[in-house]
């Protein structure tokens, strides 16, 4: 059994506040993040798949490091969908959400 997808998660930035170009999932961890991360919840099947992949290529404890590190980076508790995640508002600097 296999799972396949037609959607990428990425990380989107605000122009003014986020002057890197590129982001990836393991930077997403880094304190310079800290209070600046809105995303959906953990519970949501696009937040499951991407932490499944991280498991499948870090292993169990990276992924749990991870995660620990980003939850410290949120801007908010993760809410809504990935339309709600509040770059424009300013609430945020940068947030996941499909492609």
């Amino acid at each position: 059994m296999f799972g396949l997808t037609g959607r990428a998660r990425v990380v989107y930035a605000s122009r003014e506040r986020v002057k890197q170009d590129t982001i990836t999932y393991a930077e997403l961890a880094d304190p310079k993040w800290k209070g600046r991360l809105c995303t959906r919840s953990g519970q949501h099947d696009y937040t499951i798949g991407l932490i499944a992949s991280i498991i499948a290529h870090e292993g169990r404890n990276k992924a749990k490091e991870w995660l620990a590190a980003v939850k410290e980076n949120l801007a908010r508790k993760p809410t809504g969908n990935d339309r709600a995640q509040a770059i424009y508002a300013g609430e945020c600097d940068i947030a996941l959400g499909n492609t």
